[in-house]
């Protein structure tokens, strides 16, 4: 499911105000748990992350997080909001923070969930933009992301890395617009 738009209209940049509904995945599976807090029988959390998918000749930056909470797993270029920052912004500073890449963000690409633990469950909510780099940088590591590779999204080995499958349908579809 994707936001409507006219297919023959070009990718610009993103428009807070011009987004009126919200594309979601389908919930994904309970992840084992991987430290923060204990389990303590309060209300159930929620974590929220803003991701960008960095398109670029066919092909998407997913870099080897780091961090929790995606310790070692490749995934895009994500990391939590902080305050009085909006979710695109945060996007661009991640992406700069992690890869050293400029990005503009073009629209929104998804919102997928995560279920962590038992109850009560932490809920990973990561909020996905798209982005196109603003110049031809080269992606570097850094602290937060040890690795980085431009994966191509027409190749079978696409939908075996688990931090891209559950968008690896929507950014296809963005490819083709």
């Amino acid at each position: 499911m994707a936001l409507p738009r006219d297919p023959e209209a070009p990718l610009r940049p993103y428009r807070p105000e011009e987004v009126s509904g919200l594309v979601s995945a389908e919930p994904g599976p309970r992840r084992p748990v991987r430290g923060g807090p204990p389990d303590d029988g309060e209300d159930d959390r929620v974590r929220l992350l803003a991701a960008v998918a960095i398109l670029r000749d066919g092909a998407v930056l997913m870099i080897r997080e780091e961090d929790q909470p995606h310790h070692h797993e490749w995934v895009f270029p994500q990391g939590y909001p902080h305050p009085r920052e909006t979710l695109a912004q945060a996007c661009r500073r991640e992406a700069f923070e992690e890869v050293g890449i400029d990005v503009e963000i073009h629209g929104l690409l998804g919102i997928h969930e995560e279920f962590e633990g038992a109850r009560p469950a932490t809920r990973w909510t990561t909020v996905c933009f798209l982005g196109r780099p603003v110049n031809t940088t080269v992606p570097v590591a850094s602290r937060e992301a040890i690795d980085s590779a431009w994966v191509d999204l027409g190749r079978p080995e696409a939908s075996s890395l688990p931090g891209l499958a559950p968008w690896l349908v929507l950014l296809r579809q963005a490819l083709r617009r």
